[in-house]
């Protein structure tokens, strides 16, 4: 059987079946000059068609005149922008400083109407002052007293008659260099 296919195959190109198939690119190249000479013909017999061609690829000059002053207008408007955002960014640095100077103003009047305030209330142990005299013997007693203007926890120790060690450890959470007219501190006995 595979016989009869390779005498039957060996008969067709005996024939010229296969001869046509290398004449195609002969055929190709004829029938694109064909088309090419068509074209040719038409474009010759219609010029108008080859300005109407160009004219829908080339804007025309005044579109053109038209995006130029859109464009130079837009630029325009850009800088004014970049000038207009810097003028606002000075203003708001401006209202920055100002509001911080006004914030600090009122800080500092509220820090010493604060220490008015102190300096001008009555000691809330009035009458209850500490003195040598009314002081107990109780080795584990202590009393509260009230500081006022001058005094330090030296001086204190002295008054009473206290190590300064044994005030401050009365005190933890007192600072002794920061004391307040008012404040409060706890004083040892002796």
């Amino acid at each position: 059987m595979q016989d009869d296919y390779e005498t039957d195959l060996a008969e067709k190109a005996s024939s010229g079946i296969f001869s046509y198939v290398s004449h195609i690119p002969l055929i190709l190249a004829s029938v694109a000059t064909l088309l090419g000479a068509i074209a040719l013909y038409f474009s010759l017999k219609d010029p108008g068609g080859l300005t109407q061609l160009k004219a829908t690829i080339e804007p025309p000059k005044e579109t053109l005149s038209t995006l130029s002053s859109q464009v130079g207008s837009l630029e325009t408007q850009s800088r004014r922008l970049q000038e207009d955002q810097k003028r606002l960014h000075s203003d708001l640095q401006s209202l920055i400083q100002q509001t911080q100077a006004t914030f600090d103003k009122i800080h500092s009047r509220y820090t010493q109407l604060q220490k008015n305030l102190t300096s001008h209330r009555k000691p809330e142990t009035q009458g209850r002052q500490t003195t040598l005299a009314n002081r107990t013997t109780d080795p584990n007693a202590t009393e509260l007293y009230t500081i006022q203007s001058g005094d330090t926890f030296s001086k204190l120790a002295k008054r009473f008659k206290v190590s300064l060690a044994a005030i401050l450890n009365a005190n933890p959470d007192v600072d002794p260099h920061a004391l307040q007219i008012g404040q409060q501190v706890v004083v040892p006995s002796p």
